[in-house]
């Protein structure tokens, strides 16, 4: 059993009606490194859970031995509000049909918050910093008033995480590989271990501003490098305190202990890298992808509706110029010239693609993992959907 299980009860959202957060603690409260893990806030993203499910008894064996050295911190259902939206039988978890926001956006800019108060009590020492920064950021939070459910639900994920020295965000794509995003800044403290340990088939940096489309992981991990471009001061060192990122566990449907298990295997073997569990987790693996900087992630868009055929799967390489997939025009009177062929700008690894098979004007496509930064896709975002 974890040591602390903790409810924290969102905002209701009508009469009646109540959600909650289960929050698992392994380890000793306050002590570092802190580990930060939630599975899913797009609620129909289950490899995520099946992950965690497969990681939390390993973690409780884990601490029965007092192995855990700092302290770990689950969130086995991040989004109970998406995970209760069903809708002709059709679960929707990615955007919140209230205020149809996408659940992973949005996120609080905590620095902007916090960099007032905090600038003036920075001092030369970098520890001692953070430990300033990580107060502040907790307390800002933790004063925030959310107007409603969805937002009682963010406040509250961050606010659990704002803290740790490593946060994984789990997720999944429609139909896909291994694949994982980070701020480059992250990377650089340690991502290159964990793009090896899971099996990343596509790795992504960025040094992007957070913005307004501010994702979880970047609202966590781009706290420091946010508070160094406000504070813009070299006797005031602010460290990059925290690897933050979003783990991508293939597709949607790949719900099976099959891959749970062995997912669960390498969370455990990465929280013993960064010495939050102690043992030997062996010999890195190879790697399977360089991390590319998202300029480098080449995106397929529909342009039109139809029929959707893909002739290209998840881990396919391809050349620039291949035909990646076709939409075809039902109403189209000739079906023999029905089909608008989608293209490959780029070659690289196909690490993503869409689940459903019916194209819509503007849609994503694909994704395809490039070796180098791609001139079209320079100053666009990732987070397009």
């Amino acid at each position: 059993m974890p040591r602390s299980v903790e409810k924290i009860t969102l905002v209701s959202p009508s009469p009646g009606t109540e959600r909650h957060l289960a929050v698992h603690r392994f380890g000793t409260p306050g002590s570092r490194p802190k580990v930060y893990l939630q599975a899913a806030i797009h609620a129909d993203e289950l490899p995520a859970m099946m992950a965690l499910h497969h990681l939390r008894p390993m973690l409780e064996e884990a601490d029965a031995k007092g192995q855990i050295k700092g302290e770990i911190v689950v969130v086995p259902v991040a989004n109970p509000v998406g995970l209760a939206q069903n809708i002709a039988g059709y679960h929707l978890g990615r955007f919140d049909l209230i205020s149809r926001e996408n659940f992973n956006r949005n996120f609080l800019a905590v620095a902007e918050g916090i960099a007032e108060e905090v600038k003036p009590k920075l001092t030369n020492d970098a520890t001692k910093n953070v430990e300033i920064v990580r107060e502040a950021a907790v307390a800002w939070l933790t004063a925030q008033a959310p107007r409603n459910e969805n937002e009682s639900l963010k406040f509250n994920l961050q606010r659990l995480a704002i803290d740790s020295d490593i946060c994984l965000d789990l997720h999944c794509a429609g139909e896909a590989t291994m694949h994982l995003f980070m701020h480059q800044d992250s990377y650089d403290e340690g991502g290159a271990e964990l793009s090896a340990q899971i099996g990343s088939m596509a790795t992504l940096v960025s040094r992007h501003a957070s913005g307004g489309a501010r994702a979880f992981s970047q609202g966590i991990g781009g706290l420091w490098s946010d508070l160094r471009g406000l504070i813009q001061d070299e006797a005031k060192p602010v460290p990059q305190a925290c690897i933050s990122a979003t783990v991508e566990y293939r597709g949607r449907v790949d719900v099976t202990d099959g891959f749970g298990k062995p997912d669960a295997e390498n969370l455990f073997k990465v929280l013993q890298r960064y010495g939050a569990i102690a043992g030997d987790p062996g010999p890195l693996p190879k790697p399977l992808c360089k991390a590319v900087p998202v300029s480098a992630m080449e995106v397929g868009y529909a342009p039109m509706t139809g029929v959707l055929t893909y002739h290209k799967a998840p881990g396919d390489m391809v050349k620039t110029g291949e035909v990646v997939c076709e939409i075809i025009d039902p109403y189209a009177e000739d079906q023999t010239k029905a089909r608008v062929p989608v293209k490959s700008l780029a070659d690289g690894v196909l690490f993503g693609r869409r689940p459903e098979r019916i194209a819509r004007p503007g849609m994503v496509l694909f994704r395809i993992a490039s070796d180098k930064p791609l001139a079209h896709r320079m100053n666009r975002p990732a987070l397009d959907d």
